[in-house]
């Protein structure tokens, strides 16, 4: 469904949705949970969660942040299986995601994996949009913005909650710019940009995938192994914890605590020639 841009926002139903995995790379990590919440501008309407089985073990390092072990998907279908009843819980929705080409790099893999029809839902970003209608605040992560503005607290780092966390925040982000839902989908392009959609439409290109998995990190308090290249072409191994990104300027740069040299430095996102999850 491509919504025209005249529409008006309370005339669409909205699923937020966020995966629990067993890394942060989509091409080597698995997603062990989807979680999802389909609304509207008048609330809630129904919610999907699923574990998944990655068919692999799930490291100690991820087990640490969303508290799901192999024990808990030893009997829950894999994703091939899991997919279907995913993509159904979609429909025709309008798509919401926190950090979103994240979440769509897993499900991309997925579908590559499985061989899936791709759906063709418009997919925004919580994260982009809350930069652009509440900017200046200290943090942008999920958990930063339920704090900084007053929802309710809960779980975190589980993908249902996650899902209705996102929710919230797009109501939160839409009755600031607009109030009572009056807001245009050309209104909401204005603040976010084009959407994003499954498969590669205004897909990331290599930086804008390691930005993501950057703030993925960020979020997760969670250290990186990077290949990074000096302005002289040598590439060193080192594990960085990364704290903050400066996406201003020509070029994107992340500060993190530099494991190697033992102090915090600044790397420029477009030299980072090789990013995976740190064990």
């Amino acid at each position: 469904m491509i919504p025209r841009k005249d529409s008006m926002l309370s005339d669409f139903t909205f699923v937020s949705f966020d995966v629990e995995t067993t890394g942060l790379d989509p091409l080597t990590d698995r997603i062990v949970e989807v979680g999802a919440v389909r609304f509207g501008g008048n609330g809630k309407l129904a919610e999907y969660q699923q574990l998944v089985n990655p068919e692999c073990p799930i490291p100690a390092n991820a087990v640490a942040i969303h508290g799901i072990t192999d024990e808990m998907v030893v009997s829950s279908p894999p994703i091939a299986a899991s997919l279907p009843s995913v993509i159904e819980f979609f429909g025709d929705s309008i798509l919401i995601a926190h950090n979103a080409p994240f979440d769509i790099g897993f499900f991309d893999a997925a579908f590559a994996r499985v061989g899936i029809e791709i759906p063709d839902n418009r997919i925004f970003c919580t994260l982009q949009l809350a930069r652009a209608i509440f900017p200046g605040l200290p943090g942008y992560s999920l958990e930063a913005l339920v704090r900084e503005l007053n929802l309710p607290p809960g779980q975190h780092h589980r993908a249902l909650a996650d899902a209705a966390y996102t929710a919230d925040l797009l109501r939160r982000c839409v009755e600031r710019a607009e109030p009572a839902w009056s807001m245009t989908v050309d209104g909401l392009l204005r603040y976010h940009g084009a959407p994003f959609r499954f498969g590669g439409g205004r897909g990331p290109d290599p930086s804008e995938r390691t930005v993501a998995l950057l703030k993925q990190s960020i979020e997760k308090g969670t250290s990186v192994n990077i290949e990074y290249e000096s302005s002289g072409g040598t590439i060193t191994s080192r594990t960085i914890s990364p704290q903050s990104i400066d996406e201003r300027g020509r070029y994107a740069k992340v500060v993190a605590f530099c494991h190697l040299r033992g102090e915090r430095r600044t790397f420029r996102v477009d030299c980072i020639t090789k990013i995976e999850p740190s064990s």
